[in-house]
């Protein structure tokens, strides 16, 4: 499962690769989503101690979900917190699923759509 959300968000990559010129600029657009989406999420913190906004942004996070279906794998459980009651929190097996599908829908036909567009013939 890891494997398939790394795949799924190297398509982002590569998108924003094929977008700018230089790769200074690409890794720091890569670092500005990636940075803040992993520290919203419960991969360092458990959700019950965040503010109600961020809970709720931290609980359908793809990277929470990804985390707890990971730490579920390993039978861990609950890693959102006692009081998360959201579908993600409920089914992170099946909600990291969905984000990796839903990553690949999106950014695959983007990315090779670009890349027939940058590409001489």
């Amino acid at each position: 499962m890891l494997l398939l959300f790394g795949y799924a968000m190297s398509w982002m990559g590569v998108l924003v690769g094929l977008s700018v010129r230089d790769t200074r600029v690409a890794n720091s657009v890569v670092f500005l989503f990636v940075f803040p989406m992993t520290f919203l999420s419960n991969a360092f913190a458990p959700t019950t101690g965040m503010p109600k906004p961020l809970q709720y942004v931290a609980e359908w996070n793809p990277v929470s979900t990804m985390v707890a279906g990971i730490r579920s794998l390993f039978g861990l459980t609950n890693q959102f917190g006692a009081t998360a009651n959201s579908f993600p929190s409920q089914h992170p097996i099946t909600m990291s699923l969905i984000y990796i599908i839903l990553i690949m829908v999106i950014f695959i036909p983007l990315s090779v759509q670009k890349y027939k567009k940058v590409s001489p013939r």
